[in-house]
């Protein structure tokens, strides 16, 4: 069957990020306790997930229009899931920033 661009790959993807998000940084923990989360846990999770979609890209072959519809789907799962709008938008914006990334090539 066609799929527009990989949407149903892009999909998928935003689905892992949000599952493995939600597993370790509950949107409750977020909303509730902010005050009480430590600045190094939200970071080491919030890293862990950006290494979690860069592998995702690469493993899905995810172009430039795959990359923003999984952006926009792990955005809106993220809202849907009541995760505070500042949260919501930092990490969104720190996804991208990551997947915009390439990999870098060794050159001898």
């Amino acid at each position: 069957m066609f799929r527009l661009f990989g949407s149903a790959d892009s999909k998928q993807v935003a689905s892992e990020l949000v599952a493995q998000l939600t597993k370790y940084l509950p949107p409750d923990l977020v909303k509730e306790r902010r005050s009480k989360l430590s600045v190094n846990r939200v970071t080491h999770q919030i890293e862990a997930l950006y290494s979690m979609a860069e592998e995702l890209r690469d493993q899905h072959r995810l172009g430039f229009i795959g990359k923003t519809i999984m952006a926009n789907e792990f955005q809106w799962e993220l809202k849907q899931l009541h995760y505070p709008d500042d949260f919501v938008d930092m990490v969104v914006e720190g996804l991208v920033l990551r997947l915009q990334k390439t990999k870098s090539r060794k050159t001898k």
